[in-house]
């Protein structure tokens, strides 16, 4: 797992401002705010094609944990990602979190 992580920031360092790796993919925010994620990773494929993860807010931090996804926007409002399941991992909709 560790080659795995160091593969993906070795090549996409340069472009990003936020990483964050689960088991079986990443999701990293782009320096310019635009959240993406690669999924199906692991030892034998370190880099897939990236898939944008919309969100009417520009992001600055991510974290993933198994199936649920937080994000922070520029706001610093906190996000949750719904819809994220084993089939569907870059989830259906951002909900804010009320504190």
């Amino acid at each position: 797992m560790i080659g795995l992580i160091l593969s993906v920031i070795e090549l996409t360092a340069f472009i990003l401002d936020w990483l964050a790796v689960c088991l079986t993919g990443c999701r990293y925010v782009k320096t310019n705010g635009e959240l993406r994620m690669q999924k199906g990773l692991s030892r034998e494929r370190t880099s897939y094609r990236s898939l944008n993860v919309p969100c009417d807010e520009s992001v600055v931090l991510v974290c993933c944990r198994k199936l649920i996804v937080w994000a922070v926007s520029e706001e610093r409002k906190v996000l949750v990602r719904h819809g994220v399941d084993n089939g569907t991992e870059e989830g259906c909709s951002w909900h804010r979190l009320q504190g």
